[in-house]
């Protein structure tokens, strides 16, 4: 099955998913799933596992999907740490430390937000291609803006 759609084509595993037994959880089952990558290669390729904890109609489908979603994930992060300074903090108090993140988690959900609004109006325009990095969609926004209030 696969994972989602990667830099290079879809990201195809073969997984496998083991119940877990840890008390009545109600309408909610805890599994171990293992996911191996379908190339033979010389060293193997090491079997990743996830604990996940999910209804218990949920399908292995569903959830292999949902796993692929980590890349997503880790590229927020690192875009935090890199342009919005999640990392830059020396921690002194739990509450200082509490409220630089939620400010800096704050502000790339903003961030987020407002490039995904800007980017469908720049699709198919020749001037104005957007870059990856926020600060270039930023700068879409800018211009964007300088044109439209003209």
């Amino acid at each position: 099955m696969s994972c989602g759609q990667g830099s290079q084509g879809e990201r195809d595993y073969e997984w496998a998913r083991v119940a877990v037994n840890c008390g009545d959880s109600g309408k909610f089952q805890r599994w171990l799933v293992f996911r191996r990558s379908l190339e033979q290669g010389d060293p193997p390729q090491p079997i990743r596992y996830y604990q996940v904890f999910a209804p218990k109609e949920t399908t292995l489908a569903t959830i292999a999907k949902v796993t692929g979603k980590q890349w997503c994930i880790e590229e927020c992060f690192k875009l935090a740490k890199s342009q919005l300074g999640l990392a830059d903090y020396e921690v002194r108090s739990w509450v200082g430390w509490h409220r630089h993140m939620t400010l800096v988690l704050a502000a790339q959900t903003f961030l987020t937000v407002l490039r995904a609004q800007v980017e469908p109006m720049t699709e198919g325009s020749d001037s104005i291609s957007p870059p990856l990095a926020p600060t270039g969609s930023l700068a879409v926004f800018k211009v964007l803006r300088r044109s439209s209030s003209s």
